[in-house]
């Protein structure tokens, strides 16, 4: 009886590793959609759909190998699998994101330096201003010590905001890179069986599936609420609260236009 249970684990053990790594060819796919929009757009990314630190070697030189080998060194010789609740929920939230916003914004992974160094998920770039309106970390867990930790450094975080090393610029003249200060930083928490749903109800980029739309109106609801609470502090970096504000004024149209309904 102990060795059939043990035996019917092991099954559905790997009946589950089978579904994450079908899951995880989908998000590849929907990223090199994102990926060949972004590349015709002039964004330098790479197969992740993260700003790629290699197009950065005309702005700092020398210094982005030593960038590169830090980031081997993290990662140990392999790739994102898209397996882990981290990753897969950083690239739901892209996939979501670029769906309701890629018309007016360019939406892109960080690059993995400023993932690791920066705490820095995501960015949105406003394309007509050029703005960077406001990045993302995310945490996947509703409650809990990590979740804690993020909603107790999110004032402080935010008194100056984010900076990002490998940061793009819309300008008139073409993206323009380099370090980016002062930038709006908002965390995003979902736990792992919304995840799990969100990525089985993940569509083409042409599409938007009910459960999407639910996730952009959650995660449009969660950014509005720390907006106004961040509103409340006298203190906050003066470039921060004008993009914050900016930020604030699009949602607002948005929603007059039906693209959000909260």
């Amino acid at each position: 009886m102990r060795g059939g249970f043990r035996e019917s684990r092991i099954e559905n053990r790997l009946l589950r590793e089978a579904i994450r790594r079908e899951e995880a060819e989908k998000l590849k796919k929907l990223l090199g959609n994102i990926r060949e929009v972004l590349e015709r757009q002039g964004v330098p990314v790479d197969q992740n759909c993260r700003i790629d630190i290699g197009a950065f070697r005309d702005v700092y030189g020398k210094k982005v190998e030593n960038d590169i080998e830090l980031i081997n060194e993290i990662k140990g010789g392999t790739e994102e699998s898209l397996l882990t609740d981290g990753e897969r929920f950083e690239v739901l939230k892209t996939i979501v994101f670029y769906k309701f916003l890629h018309k007016r914004f360019i939406i892109v992974r960080a690059s993995f330096y400023d993932d690791v160094s920066n705490q820095v998920d995501n960015l949105i770039i406003e394309k007509e201003t050029g703005n960077i309106v406001c990045a993302f970390d995310e945490v996947s867990t509703i409650s809990g010590p990590r979740l804690a930790k993020k909603q107790e450094r999110f004032l402080i975080n935010n008194i100056n905001g984010a900076r990002v090393k490998y940061g793009v610029l819309s300008t008139r003249d073409g993206l323009k890179k380099g370090e980016i200060e002062n930038i709006p930083i908002f965390y995003l928490a979902l736990p792992p069986e919304n995840i799990d749903k969100g990525i089985e109800n993940l569509t083409s980029l042409e599409e938007i599936s009910d459960y999407e739309r639910k996730l952009w109106e959650y995660f449009v609801a969660t950014i509005k609420n720390q907006i106004a609470r961040l509103r409340l502090e006298r203190h906050l970096n003066p470039t921060l609260m004008t993009r914050l504000l900016e930020f604030e004024k699009t949602l607002e149209e948005l929603k007059t236009k039906g693209i959000i309904f909260i």
